[in-house]
């Protein structure tokens, strides 16, 4: 399957993951086809268009995201927010329209190292990043928490505007594949154009099966576009 298939050609050993606080990052800027067919899929797109009632777009290429804490969880009030990475900071929200697509590439149980999400609460638009940081009390008295668990291959998405968490599991690995899809805006390689490994080449993939909402994901990250 599609998980076996990114630890071998990645060659990732899950028993041999170092244990890491902050977690390692792959990003795959040159899309092999299996890759290239799994994020352009028609019912992942459709999905996600119905969701924006727009044209999807890829925010970045996508990555091989790894995590296996050396601590367990640590509650909110003890994070420096000045100086925390997102991996590990507690609950927050991302920039609004913005849904994560992600992969397990690992079985992740509540016992685990895994993400929690708030329920529902993507259908208010969170904009004030300032106000981005919610408390573990804050959390636990005003959402239901949905935990994004299952067997490797399992498919993830979510409104990453709505709060949500790394829960850490001390020495217990996550490792997932992860792209981002936007109606247009905060798109990576505007935000940050110095990071070249942010955009994609499917140069040379075929592209014959895609209709033109598909191929479309790819008009804002396509480096071998000529673009003004």
């Amino acid at each position: 399957d599609y998980s076996n298939y990114l630890l071998d050609k990645y060659q990732i050993d899950l028993d041999k993951v170092e244990p890491s606080e902050n977690g390692e990052q792959i990003t795959i800027s040159h899309l092999d086809q299996t890759t290239f067919e799994v994020f352009s899929d028609s019912i992942i797109i459709s999905s996600i268009g119905a969701y924006f009632n727009a044209q999807p777009f890829l925010r970045s290429a996508p990555s091989i995201f790894s995590i296996s804490p050396s601590n367990n969880v640590r509650h909110t009030r003890e994070y420096d927010i000045s100086n925390s990475n997102l991996k590990t900071m507690g609950w927050h929200y991302d920039t609004v329209n913005m849904i994560q697509c992600a992969i397990l590439l690992n079985d992740i149980t509540e016992n685990d190292t895994h993400m929690q999400i708030a329920k529902g609460v993507h259908r208010k638009h969170r904009i004030k990043f300032k106000d981005r940081f919610y408390s573990d009390e804050y959390i636990n008295d005003h959402f239901e928490i949905v935990r994004s668990v299952g067997p490797a291959g399992t498919l993830v998405f979510f409104d990453s505007n709505s709060p949500h968490r790394i829960f850490t599991v001390k020495h217990s690995l996550r490792i997932y594949i992860k792209a981002m899809y936007t109606p247009g805006n905060d798109i990576a390689s505007r935000v940050f154009p110095e990071q070249k490994e942010l955009q994609v080449s499917i140069d040379g993939l075929d592209m014959s099966k895609l209709s033109n909402v598909q191929k479309n994901i790819y008009d804002y990250l396509d480096c071998n576009k000529n673009r003004t």
